[in-house]
């Protein structure tokens, strides 16, 4: 079995907003290991056309990580904050949700098409693990400390994309910062537990 937690991230790189980035970030646990991963891809003056499709790409990036692993569908469990990744096989076997099991099969199809166009064969792959692997959805950017890497990671992927470079904050230094800010807005105190910010915060 192979336990994947996954996330992407969509951004524009420039001012006219023709040049998008699509980035992903995965966290791997099989084998008593954990494995970590990022990417990303710049697409110059066609944004449009490659919108919103960053989560379906975070899915399929870490379908064919575990493929290559030697994981079958039905092996793998992932993690994600996309209702798509996570409802798609649900959809499929609810006929009050079948329009948006086509949605999905149309928006999966063309995340293929456009970023993948010598592997044909993927879209059924990627379709049949959605109905095959195990799926939990996550609350984004909430409790799940994996979500909150995954979520990094994609940030630092697409990074290297902007002309200006600066450091990166550390995961640690990120993260924490996060959390003073959700607790200085009193959003998400009753998530984590007072004490567990009131120890850090001064």
């Amino acid at each position: 079995m192979i336990i994947l937690y996954i996330d992407g991230s969509e951004t524009f790189q420039n001012s006219s907003r023709s040049n998008i980035i699509v980035s992903w970030g995965i966290v791997a646990h099989f084998n008593d290991s954990t494995t970590e991963m990022f990417g990303s891809v710049l697409k110059t003056n066609a944004a449009s056309d490659y919108r919103g499709k960053h989560e379906k790409i975070a899915f399929i990036e870490s379908y064919l990580y575990a493929k290559s692993h030697g994981f079958k569908p039905e092996e793998m469990v992932f993690y994600s904050d996309d209702e798509f990744v996570c409802y798609m096989n649900q959809w499929a076997q609810n006929i009050n949700y079948y329009e948006c099991f086509n949605r999905g099969k149309k928006a999966l199809k063309q995340a293929v098409q456009r970023y993948y166009p010598n592997m044909p064969e993927l879209y059924r792959e990627v379709l049949s693990c959605l109905m095959t692997a195990r799926f939990h959805k996550v609350k984004g950017h909430k409790t799940c400390i994996y979500n909150h890497r995954v979520d990094y990671l994609c940030r630092v992927a697409r990074s290297e994309h902007f002309k200006k470079k600066t450091e990166y904050k550390s995961f640690e230094d990120w993260f924490k910062t996060n959390l003073i800010d959700a607790y200085k807005s009193f959003q998400n105190r009753s998530l984590f537990g007072l004490s567990f910010f009131d120890e850090e915060v001064v």
